[in-house]
């Protein structure tokens, strides 16, 4: 990354810090799930008690294969007549298509409104009143909640979000009324902000992302999520079975991990991460899941699925040519 973008990042995270950022976060994948049996029929797939869902309530899960391991990551937002399946990029064909092969006779459909709608993360300490003043509406408070707001030119939801560290909410909304949301926003004074640095704070956050830290080798509690996305009573799911039996064995071998970078120059993701031990021995004890730079640090920050033992704070670890640290 070169100086003038880390610049530019840094700027922006003053104004997310002084006020208020938005960022276009419409490649995300968004999944409308509808029949009458799309509340029973997900709850048997996925990690979450989405029978606990009321309408405009929300909660984050792991979808799970036979094996226990994560074919899909995402949030879940309950409506009166659907739920949205809100994941990373990219997701629609794999997540839809391994749940469609258990649908024999329920009455459950899967849309793809990724082009069709429009998703904006508005964060800083002046979103709520941004929200009130812009769409006359209280911004949600519990984690994953929905308001709905609008006006003469647009409809939309507002979903408080935990995508990163800052206060932050979701602007869901037909693709229509994208650029009229962003002018609104950023004629109140909200700077614009970068898919870096969303990133990077997304990274100092510790939030998974699938296709990055998550994929079809993955445990879900390797990913330190258990309290946000996994309910141990809700009852039976594909891939509980080993889900339960992790809970009962008290941990996994490898985990979420943060790292600190001082150097100038990025590793590209992938690059192992070895670790040295007393006898001078060296052991890959992962690699380099996602890397940006970060503003509030001001060095690159790292995410990476560790072995246990090259996990513990201040570990000294080496990427290629360059030091990494556990952080």
């Amino acid at each position: 990354m070169s100086p003038i973008n880390r610049a530019d990042i840094d700027k922006q995270y003053t104004a997310l810090l002084q006020h208020g950022v938005v960022a276009d976060l419409s490649s995300r994948t968004r999944i409308r799930v509808t029949g009458s049996d799309r509340v029973g029929f997900l709850h048997g797939f996925c990690t979450a008690d989405i029978k606990k869902l009321s309408p405009l309530a929300g909660c984050e899960a792991f979808f799970t294969n036979h094996q226990g391991k994560a074919v899909g990551h995402g949030y879940l937002y309950s409506r009166e007549q659907s739920l949205i399946i809100d994941t990373t990029a990219g997701q629609f064909e794999k997540l839809s298509e391994h749940l469609r092969r258990f649908a024999i006779t329920e009455d459950v459909e899967f849309a793809d409104e990724t082009q069709s709608t429009c998703e904006l993360l508005l964060a800083g300490p002046t979103a709520p009143a941004t929200i009130e003043q812009l769409f006359k509406v209280v911004a949600p408070t519990e984690r994953l909640e929905s308001v709905r707001a609008s006006s003469s030119e647009m409809s939309l939801e507002i979903v408080k979000t935990d995508l990163i560290p800052e206060t932050a909410y979701l602007l869901l909304a037909p693709t229509a009324s994208k650029q009229i949301l962003l002018d609104l926003l950023t004629t109140a004074g909200v700077t614009l902000a970068s898919g870096e640095l969303i990133e990077a704070l997304r990274i100092e956050g510790k939030t998974p992302a699938y296709g990055l830290e998550i994929d079809e080798s993955t445990l879900p509690q390797e990913m330190n999520r258990d309290t946000l996305a996994i309910s141990f009573k809700k009852g039976c799911y594909l891939g509980q079975e080993t889900v339960a039996r992790i809970d009962a064995l008290g941990h996994v071998n490898r985990v979420l991990t943060k790292l600190s970078l001082p150097g100038e120059i990025a590793p590209p993701t992938g690059t192992p991460l070895v670790m040295r031990d007393e006898t001078g021995t060296e052991k890959q004890v992962g690699s380099i899941a996602s890397i940006a730079y970060s503003p509030a640090t001001k060095q690159l920050t790292a995410l990476a699925v560790l072995r246990r033992s090259g996990a513990k704070t201040g570990t000294q670890l080496t990427a290629s040519n360059a030091a990494a640290v556990v952080s």
